[in-house]
């Protein structure tokens, strides 16, 4: 039983759980993100609008799936790298100017648990970015030349790249 109830303890994210009700209250959040997607769009749509020009019909466009997957995944990394810093430069800075941090400090929450529930509110908003490519991993997959390990090889490279931002934001 008091395995169970130090398991509880363990599993509870009170401060994620704000952080995400903050962040879906704002609307600035929904502006970013509408205008992530109309970025990503339009880049993408311009970046393969030759291979649609240079298709006599849609039988032409048949196995050119890798080379739309390999320009969707190409966005999703820059988009990545320039917008997660910006979204997660001021995560505690934010709780410290709203003087909130030295009451953080002084629940039972420890220090890191802090920091690893400010930094997944940070990254969740990003998740909702990496699910626009979707319907382009779809649409690539379809007209071939992309396997399903293409697709779990292109998650699992963007999962390592997120350790290793997560590192660098443990360290600085």
């Amino acid at each position: 039983m008091r395995f169970l109830r130090a398991l509880g303890a363990l599993l509870r994210f009170p401060l994620l759980k704000k952080e995400l009700v903050e962040k879906a209250n704002r609307r600035r959040t929904y502006i970013v993100r509408v205008a992530y997607a109309v970025c990503f769009f339009g880049v993408f749509a311009a970046m393969n609008l030759g291979l649609l020009r240079q298709a006599s019909d849609l039988s032409a466009l048949l196995g050119n799936g890798a080379r739309i997957f390999s320009d969707a995944m190409r966005l999703q990394m820059i988009g990545v790298f320039l917008c997660l810093p910006a979204m997660m430069a001021g995560l505690i800075t934010h709780e410290k100017e709203r003087s909130a941090l030295s009451l953080l400090l002084i629940t039972d929450l420890r220090p890191w648990r802090i920091v690893l529930q400010k930094f997944v509110g940070g990254l969740v908003p990003m998740f909702t970015f990496l699910l626009m490519a979707l319907p382009m991993s779809a649409i690539a997959y379809s007209l071939g030349g992309v396997s399903r390990g293409d697709i779990v090889a292109a998650r699992i490279a963007r999962t390592t790249r997120r350790g290793n931002q997560f590192t660098l934001f443990l360290v600085f």
